[in-house]
């Protein structure tokens, strides 16, 4: 029936109620009841569980319903979302009405069951902290977050980061081969970074190269690449190599750094372009061949000085390789003998043939 107030119709309910009054014959009386409200209420009830029902069925979180059994010592599964059964490896059909222990036998060791049995009998949510969770079944990483319901139920909300820390220990094990090969290397190595326009920065660098260099690592991490080159052209050379690293071949060439006491050290290089995330690096391997361009250089005098003696003093050296009879001739030979050098050796042959019978 519809009662008319002052404002507007309202729905209400009729309540019939037998009643007997004097000098009236037994009749009937409507008592009409207001249950507007009601009906409201039933509808904030309904989209409250539609809500649950799709955040509990499409969220990428794990979502699982515990009912306490033993006081509070365990507890059995009365939910489990899709999510979380796919995070644990088990269809929601077969832990709903186990207990958490059976379904999960490392929950006590994992610290969930203590806090699962604290909220459940004071009522106050608590978050349980990134761990990793073990057993023989399965095992993955996971952050909680457990509430109590009004019903009693005990609800745990968990993310799985298992990927998330698997991808963090990948990181530190590469950092750890990647530091191993800077540290123990014999040569040196520079770990540099190659803006897209601009000069490279030194962002690592190995043992090698400090011991080689005399420098601290802090007063070269951060430094333009050029900050130990010895040659004037340098910023010339650079642009050039840089533009061989970005054409993604290997780029080999020659550099000379200025060590910090101010000596010069000669290297041979070869750098390769790697992509680290977003940026662009270049590692440059460097052959310290300081030692062995100076014995050049005095192999090179020594050759120098010995034809001038050489040709002061009229005089002609040749050697022999008895392996293969072929005769080496100093340019003095050749010309005090009044021949043509055509070629650096000659078999032994030739050379007797310039010998007095």
């Amino acid at each position: 029936m519809t009662v008319r107030g002052k404002t507007k119709p309202r729905k209400a309910a009729a309540r019939v109620r037998k009643t007997t009054e004097p000098a009236l014959k037994p009749a009937l009386r409507l008592a009409p009841s207001d249950v507007t409200e009601r009906r409201r209420m039933e509808e904030a009830v309904k989209a409250s569980e539609a809500r649950y029902h799709a955040l509990f069925t499409n969220t990428d979180n794990g979502v699982a319903v515990y009912t306490a059994v033993d006081d509070g010592a365990d507890f059995v599964f009365a939910d489990l979302n899709e999510a979380g059964g796919r995070i644990d490896a088990i269809l929601p059909k077969n832990a709903i009405g186990r207990r958490v222990t059976d379904v999960f036998p490392g929950v006590r060791e994992f610290g969930l069951l203590d806090v699962l049995g604290r909220v459940w009998r004071t009522g106050t949510p608590e978050h349980f902290p990134l761990k990793q969770y073990q057993d023989e079944r399965i095992t993955g990483w996971r952050k909680n977050y457990v509430c109590r319901l009004p019903s009693g139920e005990v609800v745990a909300v968990y993310e799985d980061r298992t990927e998330e820390k698997q991808a963090e220990q990948e990181a530190r094990e590469s950092e750890h081969r990647f530091r191993t090969l800077f540290e123990q290397a014999g040569d040196s190595i520079l770990l540099l970074e190659v803006p897209p326009d601009g000069v490279p920065v030194i962002r690592e660098i190995g043992r090698r190269t400090l011991e080689l260099l005399g420098y601290e690592r802090e007063e070269l991490i951060g430094r333009p690449v050029f900050f130990l080159e010895a040659e004037p052209d340098a910023l010339d050379r650079i642009a050039e190599r840089r533009r061989d690293i970005r054409s993604g071949e290997r780029a080999e060439f020659a550099a000379r750094h200025r060590c910090k006491d101010g000596t010069i050290r000669d290297f041979e290089c070869s750098a390769k372009e790697i992509q680290i995330g977003s940026k662009t690096f270049a590692i440059s391997v460097e052959r310290d061949v300081t030692d062995r361009r100076k014995m050049e250089q005095a192999l090179r005098e020594n050759a120098a000085n010995l034809a001038l003696a050489q040709k002061i003093a009229g005089l002609g050296s040749w050697k022999i390789d008895v392996r293969t009879m072929k005769a080496t001739f100093s340019d003095e030979l050749f010309a005090s003998l009044g021949v043509v050098q055509q070629r650096d050796e000659t078999l032994l042959a030739d050379h007797l043939s310039f010998i007095h019978p």
